[in-house]
């Protein structure tokens, strides 16, 4: 399960998408997972290019006004982080604010 959490979810931008994976990498090192490529910000940024031009489920799920997957991707990512000593602070945020979205707090408006 972790293993497949760590490499889904590059969709968020670049910048973000970079940062929760490299936070994502190092909750795999700390559980003794390797991931399927050497450089994980690099094929982040593949990702991005290849799906510039898509809408993500979790992006039209809150346009839709649906519930997200949030919690089974960074959520759970952020819970393994704490597992294993890991902080996964980019990870939480952006549970957080999807979470706030989903509510349609004005907060994130």
């Amino acid at each position: 399960m972790l293993a497949g959490l760590l490499y889904l979810g590059a969709g968020v931008g670049a910048g973000a998408g970079v940062s929760t994976t490299l936070g994502r990498a190092a909750i795999a090192r700390s559980a003794g997972i390797t991931l399927p490529y050497s450089d994980p910000a690099a094929k982040v940024m593949d990702v991005c290019a290849a799906t510039a031009n898509n809408r993500s489920s979790m992006l039209q799920d809150i346009e839709a006004g649906k519930k997200t997957e949030i919690n089974y991707l960074n959520g759970a990512l952020v819970r393994y982080g704490k597992e294993t000593g890991v902080a996964a602070p980019v990870n939480s945020f952006l549970t957080h604010l999807v979470k706030a979205l989903e509510t349609g707090s004005s907060a994130v408006h």
